[in-house]
């Protein structure tokens, strides 16, 4: 099935420093108070101080510093241009608008629904497998908790990061309902972490 989306482009790889910092501040002032974006992941305050040690780092001609906050930025900006994405197709009608306001650019293209994140029982009591979507060349990371009701805070457990788009967790305490989410780290950073998915591990 092919079904139309909203992506971003953010074109951030081939920037000088000092456009890239540019981009950013015209990014975070544009999505400062925006209504479309009341939690905005990661946050605008770490994202602007980062960029800020990337000034001073490259006003001050520490190239090796500068390397390594240049590429934190890219990754931080990624990942907003993920919450943006995911807030455009909530509303598809208007993702091009939600996308805009944010200063980040709006592309429309069909995206094949294929395999998606999954989590199930094995035929071992307290084991559980996880499976997502293959890519070409990065890491999948995963993460486990108990699941948790009223307003705790989910504690998340990172199992080992993996090559192949599948892995799998023993030990779990039969009868108990826990969560799983994965996330997948490529050259361009680390991806928005997927929906959480709960089972009652048998």
């Amino acid at each position: 099935m092919i079904t139309r989306i909203w992506i971003v482009v953010l074109r951030l790889l081939k920037l000088s420093v000092p456009k890239l910092i540019e981009k950013a501040r015209i990014i975070i002032s544009a999505m400062t108070s925006n209504p479309y974006f009341p939690n905005p992941d990661p946050s605008l305050v770490d994202v602007s101080n980062r960029v800020l040690l990337l000034e001073n780092a490259h006003l001050a001609g520490n190239t090796s510093l500068v390397r390594k906050l240049k590429r934190e930025v890219i990754i931080m900006l990624t990942n907003l241009s993920y919450y943006v994405t995911k807030i455009a197709n909530a509303d598809p009608e208007n993702g091009e608008v939600v996308i805009n306001s944010a200063k980040m650019e709006a592309k429309r293209q069909g995206q094949r629904v294929g395999k998606q994140f999954g989590v199930r029982n094995s035929l071992i009591t307290g084991k559980v497998l996880l499976d997502a979507p293959g890519i070409k060349r990065g890491t999948h990371k995963w993460n486990y908790a108990e699941t948790v009701t009223g307003t705790d805070p989910i504690v998340w457990i990172s199992l080992p990061d993996t090559l192949k788009a599948n892995t799998s967790k023993s030990d779990l305490i039969s009868g108990k309902r826990y969560s799983f989410r994965h996330a997948t780290i490529t050259r361009d950073g680390q991806s928005s972490w997927s929906n959480v998915l709960e089972l009652i591990v048998l």
